[in-house]
């Protein structure tokens, strides 16, 4: 069983950014304007604010993020073998769930940079013609490429943003719908009807024609905490949107995305042992056959993505606190764990 505490993360600054931006305008101004404390010192790529999924380039050289600095949510770049993240946005507003195109040349995210709920956007790499794609005035994540380029894939909800004072899980709940759009925006349509409480990820497979999507089809109360929690599934649904969804593996999963060559999946999975909880990074094959696990850690997990060569998988981790996140860098084997640390 698990909690998504990532997705609760993600909208829960998002609601903390609102409310300073909207009822405390010079807290706000002091937040993106007081100097930066971190000089040139190398350190865990996230520090002390929230960051989102990472994403690699194709040609593996590049490493793409969002990171909570100042009171802001921007979406940076750095070479991945080291060196100064460069901010790819700047319009004080809330910019996250970054990707780039399967050519490099593209990234889509999310931002409130038009008005306050995340839509989907698309942007050249070097941050220049930012494009808006969608218009829905509803919460959207999770923006992700198809094979050739030519569509995204992404997360809506039904429900409009929550006003503040109310429970994040309030927030997350509703109904959620995996919408696919073409990359010019010209074209878009939803592919599953009121299937999902949550989804916290959903992407394309190597075909082209079917979709990975985790999500949480029923809720649960969690006997540990004794609170609403959501037991997640990993599906292939069907891009057409023709044929009923299929479940991946019999397994909970979360947070689940292909290998570039579509051979394995990356996922998460919660495992109680001991009355303590741990969050286990898994990895199978594309059919849901044969999960290994990498590695288990009490701290919360996130966003896992496959490298381009397949052979890491880079992950966010949180410590018991919920104060920072960590990216941190794996290989397939389990072996070789290291935090991903860049000069901020």
């Amino acid at each position: 069983m698990r909690i998504t505490k990532g997705l609760v993360w993600l909208v829960g600054i998002f609601l903390v950014w609102w409310i300073v931006k909207t009822f405390f305008p010079v807290a706000s101004f002091w937040m993106k304007t007081r100097p930066s404390t971190r000089g040139k010192e190398t350190k865990p790529l996230t520090g002390l604010y929230y960051d989102s999924r990472p994403s690699v380039s194709p040609d593996g050289q590049r490493l793409l993020f969002s990171a909570w600095r100042h009171g802001t949510s921007d979406i940076y770049v750095a070479p991945r073998q080291g060196g100064k993240p460069t901010p790819l946005t700047n319009n004080g507003q809330f910019n996250t769930d970054p990707v780039f195109s399967p050519n490099g040349s593209k990234i889509a995210f999310v931002s409130s940079k038009d008005r306050w709920t995340p839509q989907v956007y698309l942007m050249d790499a070097d941050g220049t013609h930012v494009q808006r794609l969608t218009y829905s005035n509803l919460p959207e994540f999770h923006p992700s490429f198809s094979p050739d380029g030519s569509q995204l894939v992404f997360a809506r909800s039904a429900r409009p943003m929550a006003a503040p004072g109310m429970p994040l899980v309030e927030a997350l709940g509703g109904q959620w719908d995996v919408y696919v759009i073409t990359s010019d925006g010209s074209s878009e349509r939803r592919v599953t009807n009121q299937s999902y409480r949550l989804v916290t990820s959903c992407s394309f497979a190597p075909d082209g024609e079917t979709l990975l999507v985790a999500g949480t089809i029923e809720e649960v109360i969690d006997p540990q905490y004794n609170q609403l929690g959501f037991k997640p599934r990993m599906l292939k649904v069907d891009v057409g949107g023709t044929r009923p969804p299929i479940p991946v593996t019999n397994e909970e999963g979360d947070y689940a995305s292909y290998s570039r060559d579509g051979k394995k999946i990356v996922y998460l999975k919660s495992i109680l042992k001991d009355n303590q909880m741990y969050n286990a990074l898994m990895v199978m094959s594309a059919e849901g056959l044969m999960p290994m696990e990498l590695l288990r850690r009490p701290e919360d997990l996130t966003d896992p993505v496959f490298a381009p060569d397949g052979k890491t998988i880079l992950f966010l981790a949180a410590p018991p606190d919920g104060d920072a996140n960590t990216l941190w860098e794996v290989d397939i084997a389990g072996a070789h764990l290291h935090p991903v640390k860049l000069p901020l």
